[in-house]
């Protein structure tokens, strides 16, 4: 049985160099542009770096997973077709202009899916299966009992996060950065807002949770079906690197990790598993504490050692023949390739004849190159001499042959690329008014009036079927943003029983929905958390179902004007935005969230309040200090179908009083924002 896959990170050559010498399976890095790590080295010249990996028999994925712009489409398809001619073995990708790019200029190149599209249960892995994907990387924050439930449903391959920094968000789906510095972690330039002290009841740095390990759980991944196991860390320097690899290598032969080199390489006052075992609790939090950097300061030489000389891992095959009259001969090969190489005519011995033995030692001196000899044969005539330095000759040069056949490329063929042909779909007049509630105690007979569609969540609905009754052509489904695999029957069931009930709409904000949207014949309507910033993306979620979709809040009104359309468009006007999507609450204590009843408040340095928006103990959004406000700028709001207003911690009258405003285009009269509408994301 093949061995589970070990995957290191490599911001630049270093680490390259120390995965490869330490035993990484294959490398994930990323070129200079639309990746998410964009302040780390990165590679120019990816031919050559994959050149250097290929002869290690060290596979590459190239990193390709930033949302794009539609500004940015002409660089991303020439990046993308140099990706495609470096030899790359694989590419990682977010948005679904990328992958549309990548299967038009080269069908047969595998797209794996990062784990910035939160693929985290059954239906997100369906349906990127059915689009074309070979490999899916997990969101983090699953157990594994959920990793199971999905590795028993799906043939794809699956790959798991083992050892690194835990983002507190699921990835994907934070806008901290971005809305409070307008740094995009969806765009590559995360600034790491959650590191800083964020407070929540009697915790300190309430966002920042310990980096993860489950090396000493490889077995346990690899028998639940994870393909590969993913190291975190393309900005961390190449001793973290090779450290990490070399612990995952003895843990994968069954020899005990050192978890406490772990520690001292880098960590954040230890480690966690609390995801994967289930325990979401207080245990989960941490930060880089002054013992830890003297730590990491004292062992990062010592580890340095480990990875100077290459390491042996390409077998080659030797076959060597002298004989007197005829130049010596030797044959290698590594399987694939081979070499032939002819060396002096041996002379008649004096004094110390050419023996087998001498030879064979000679041919086996194979350190400090990647290369363990085998010598299937060696025949040597009796009383011939034949030099130290002629043999180590020979076996040098058929040894370079050898590699230079493993690092060349084949050229690869590049298509054209053609971006799809559409009508655009014409605007009405005004936008309709589109309403979703996060609570049923929200609606009321004169907001139903006053929307065209209206979101509320599963539970609310089927508890008030009879109350909705009149309106239930208006009313759409909310699917929630996080849903378990052990959680998918019960959410299927509850939507068969919608769906008989005479609900035809869903709101969707996570691919997994659209999958279950279309399960139940709904219609699905796309939120802002799906992340769609470009025309191209667009007309990918078209196809894949979507009727309509509300834009990203990381895209300007400006970069909105210069997009098509595909399929009606919306755009949030109201709301208080999410910030993150947690599944670890900060307000957690050790016993998990058990005995919390209310929805915590987070503060910052500036001692501004974010309410943890809990989901029924499945999963929390943390929402925006203010609310957006959009009511007095309406005349900068054109070409869309719809205004969609987020309600969360407003009670009805409150809702009542906002829709009112915006009626009558009111400036906002308290704190607010305006979102990234009138701001460039980086």
């Amino acid at each position: 049985m093949k061995n589970i896959e070990i995957l290191a990170p490599a911001g630049g050559m270093q680490q390259i160099i120390a995965a490869c010498r330490s035993g990484a399976d294959a490398v994930y890095f990323g070129s200079k542009n639309f990746n998410a790590r964009r302040n780390a080295d990165n590679f120019d010249d990816l031919k050559s770096v994959i050149s250097y990996c290929h002869a290690r028999n060290v596979k590459c994925y190239i990193t390709f997973n930033t949302l794009l712009f539609d500004g940015e489409m002409v660089r991303a398809v020439n990046e993308a077709e140099d990706i495609v001619r470096s030899g790359a073995d694989a590419v990682i990708l977010q948005d679904l202009a990328a992958a549309d790019i990548f299967k038009k200029i080269c069908p047969d190149i595998p797209l794996f899916a990062s784990t910035q599209m939160s693929v985290h249960n059954i239906s997100g892995v369906r349906i990127l299966e059915d689009s074309g994907f070979s490999r899916i990387v997990l969101a983090r924050e699953l157990s594994k009992k959920e990793i199971q439930r999905i590795s028993e449903s799906t043939s794809v391959e699956l790959e798991a996060f083992v050892h690194g920094a835990h983002c507190m968000s699921l990835s994907g789906q934070c806008y901290l950065s971005s809305l409070l510095g307008q740094r995009s972690g969806n765009r590559g330039l995360c600034a790491q807002p959650c590191r800083l002290n964020w407070k929540c009841r009697d915790r300190e740095y309430a966002l920042s949770l310990k980096d993860l390990s489950l090396i000493t759980r490889i077995r346990e991944l690899e028998d639940i079906g994870i393909t590969s196991l993913k190291i975190e860390g393309r900005m961390k320097r190449p001793e973290y690197v090779a450290a990490a690899v070399r612990e995952c290598v003895k843990a994968r032969i069954g020899e005990k990790p050192d978890m406490e080199l772990l520690e001292h390489v880098f960590s954040r006052s230890g480690f966690t598993d609390g995801y994967f075992s289930g325990r979401l609790n207080s245990t989960m939090f941490g930060i880089r504490t002054e013992e830890d950097v003297r730590n990491t300061s004292g062992i990062l030489g010592s580890i340095a050692e480990t990875y100077k000389d290459e390491a042996g891992r390409i077998p080659v095959v030797m076959k060597f023949s002298a004989q007197a009259g005829r130049p010596a001969v030797l044959d290698v090969t590594d399987g694939k390739n081979s070499s032939h190489v002819s060396g002096p005519v041996p002379e008649k011995a004096v004094n110390i004849p050419a023996t087998e033995q001498m030879i064979r030692q000679n041919l086996q001196k194979c350190g400090g190159t990647v290369f363990i000899p085998t010598i299937e044969s060696c025949s040597v005539e009796e009383g011939i001499f034949l030099s130290r330095a002629a043999i180590n000759s020979m076996r040098q040069k058929a040894l370079s042959e050898i590699m230079d056949k493993r690092e060349s490329i084949p050229d690869k063929a590049v298509r054209n690329y053609e971006a799809d042909v559409f009508e655009d779909v014409l605007p009405g007049e005004k936008p309709m008014r589109r309403i979703l509630l996060s609570s049923f105690e929200q609606f009321s007979e004169e907001l139903a009036e006053n929307a065209s569609l209206i979101g509320l969540y599963p539970d609310d609905i089927i508890g008030n079927l009879n109350k909705l009754s009149q309106y239930i052509k208006k009313i759409a489904v909310r699917i929630p943003g996080f849903i378990s695999p052990l959680d998918e029957p019960d959410v299927s069931a509850r939507l068969s029983s919608l769906y008989k009930a005479g609900i035809r709409h869903a709101f969707v904000s996570n691919i997994s929905g659209i999958y279950l949207a279309g399960k139940y014949e709904l219609i699905s309507h796309g939120t802002s958390s799906l992340n769609i910033t470009n025309t191209i993306a667009m007309n990918e979620i078209r196809k894949y179902g979507v009727a309509d979709q509300e834009y990203s809040i990381e895209v300007s009104l400006k970069d909105i004007s210069k997009m098509r359309r595909p399929i009606k468009t919306a755009l949030l006007v109201y709301g208080y935005l999410p910030l993150m999507i947690t599944r670890s609450c900060p307000a957690a204590g050790i016993k998990g969230c058990i005995n919390c009843s209310s929805s915590p408040v987070l503060k910052d340095r500036t001692k501004r309040e974010f309410t943890v928006f809990c989901h029924g103990h499945r999963y929390q959004e943390i929402l925006n200090s203010c609310p957006l406000w959009m009511a007095d700028k309406s005349g900068d709001i054109k070409e869309i179908d719809y205004a969609d207003f987020l309600f969360t911690t407003e009670n009805r009258d409150e809702c009542l009083r906002v829709l009112k405003m915006y009626d009558k285009n009111v400036k906002a009269g308290s704190d607010f924002t305006r979102g990234l509408y009138y701001k460039e994301v980086l």
